[in-house]
């Protein structure tokens, strides 16, 4: 019976066959030729014939190049700008506070003060305020700070200024007025100039017929004075140029 030379387990090559095989020598791949025994053919003792049929360079531990390529890329690549921070806005100054405007009468605070436990024509002089103009005449400083924005709108109007011709009067003078002038003077302790909230006008405010006593009729109740009943024509005792200040 023939042998057919098969061993016992796996199945013969055909033969001639080149296998390629893949042996790592000296740190490099190297492709060998392999001739396997004929089929039925006595195995030798001899080793079989290796031949080298191309030796490649050896096998880099890393893709160097590949590195170095990638290492440029990113090097010649840009960063991606970062999203664009909204700066704060430049601190603004706070606008200069505006310088208070000069009083209309210096040294004089324009309050109402109270006035009542002094006594009609005992006023201190420190509750009142002398009127500009030259006259010197005084008055409590409310009412006095009324007047000058009064007399201001009445030169406006007449381009001259407004003839005061009294104002305040203490006790004594109240006295004296009524004795040499009964008709024209409250009695002594009554009147209004007493308070320092009267004044008597001229230049044109004697007679209730002119231009100036109407503009006075018309536009002295904005700042708080008035003609009184007993001083308007037909009154008790006519006064045209008698004016009391009544308050804000």
């Amino acid at each position: 019976m023939l042998s057919t030379g098969r061993p016992r387990h796996g199945r013969l090559l055909p033969a001639p066959l080149t296998a390629l095989i893949l042996t790592a020598a000296g740190g490099g791949l190297a492709l060998l030729g392999v001739t396997a025994p004929s089929v039925g053919a006595a195995p030798t003792a001899a080793p079989a014939t290796v031949t080298a049929n191309a030796a490649l360079p050896p096998a880099p531990l890393g893709d160097r190049d590949g590195e170095r390529a990638s290492r440029s890329r990113r090097a010649a690549e840009t960063d991606p700008e970062p999203p664009p921070v909204d700066a704060l806005p430049a601190a603004v100054p706070a606008p200069p506070k505006p310088k208070p405007a000069a009083p209309l009468l210096p040294g004089c605070d324009g309050a109402a003060h109270d006035i009542e436990a002094y006594g009609n024509g005992r006023l201190p002089s420190r509750l009142l305020c002398t009127l500009p103009g030259g006259s010197q005449e005084r008055l409590r400083p409310d009412a006095a700070v009324s007047f000058v924005r009064l007399a201001a709108a009445y030169q406006s109007a007449f381009d001259e200024p407004i003839c005061v011709t009294d104002g305040y009067r203490p006790l004594a003078e109240q006295r004296q007025l009524r004795r040499t002038k009964p008709r024209f003077a409250a009695r002594p302790g009554y009147s209004e100039h007493g308070w320092g909230l009267a004044v008597d006008l001229a230049c044109g405010m004697q007679s209730f017929r002119t231009a100036k006593h109407a503009w006075m009729v018309s536009n002295a109740g904005r700042f708080g004075w008035f003609l009184p009943e007993w001083a308007q024509r037909g009154g008790s005792r006519p006064e045209p140029w008698h004016w009391e200040y009544s308050g804000a």
